[in-house]
């Protein structure tokens, strides 16, 4: 196999399937060696299917993916809703047997922790619980320059993902809370308890889709806290986007 691309590319190993809740399972894969990463990393997972002619980098072979696990569990963990009617990548995924062969590659993150002494905020959406997974799993380990840890989900369906690690990061650490909410009367509630708070200080980590984001930042502008606070899992021409657009309503 020849790949073209500058950046290393890993071969890793399916070592299992499990299945948290309907619709939602977590991908265990062999961990390469030497590789390393901060809490709120992405990567890109591509399958063992390439055609050399058209070069390696087929992107319906590729996929974009937060690491749920971080680099001293020596495991690469991906959580990941799976519809019924799912993309064909995905359906290779749930249809793989452990052992198979997969591609790691471009391991990024935007979501490392902020550590001087400020309080922090994760506000997820649905299976985005997988982006906070590992940031919550470094606080319970050493939450030093971290004032307070608010974490927020918003999902309609059970079972809560990876609460039983929430409870005993909160058992742990004392200036750590969370909340499972439903729906979106009880999620703005616990958010506007929690900017009501922090009085405009802390810093705010927003996960899950595009129009939840745009929502959810806007709705912390709007409450006082600052651009600059506010971080999310996007490229900077996001925040770009959502300037010029905030710029066109004000004209």
């Amino acid at each position: 196999m020849k790949f073209s691309k500058a950046y290393t590319v890993y071969p890793i190993e399916l070592l299992s399937i499990k299945k948290e809740k309907d619709q939602v399972y977590t991908f265990e894969y062999s961990m390469p060696e030497g590789v390393t990463w901060s809490e709120g990393a992405h990567t890109h997972l591509a399958l063992d299917r390439f055609d050399d002619e058209m070069g390696w980098w087929q992107k319906v072979n590729v996929r974009h993916f937060t690491i749920m696990s971080m680099p001293d569990e020596n495991r690469v963990k991906i959580t990941t809703r799976i519809k019924e009617n799912c993309s064909d990548f995905k359906k290779v995924m749930k249809d793989s047997k452990p052992g198979d062969r997969y591609f790691l590659f471009k391991i990024g993150s935007r979501l490392t922790l902020k550590r001087d002494g400020q309080g922090i905020t994760i506000i997820t959406q649905g299976v985005g619980q997988a982006t906070a997974r590992p940031m919550v799993y470094e606080i319970n380990r050493n939450a030093q320059g971290i004032e307070d840890v608010y974490v927020i989900n918003i999902d309609s369906s059970l079972p809560n993902l990876f609460e039983d690690e929430w409870i005993d990061t909160k058992t742990r650490n004392k200036g750590f809370a969370y909340t499972f909410v439903k729906n979106r009367e009880d999620f703005y509630k616990g958010l506007e308890a929690r900017t009501s708070y922090l009085k405009g200080q802390g810093y705010y980590y927003i996960i899950g889709s595009d129009e939840f984001i745009i929502d959810v930042y806007r709705y912390l502008e709007d409450n006082g806290v600052e651009e600059s606070s506010i971080i999310l899992d996007k490229k900077p021409e996001f925040y770009e986007d959502l300037k010029r657009e905030e710029m066109a309503a004000q004209v």
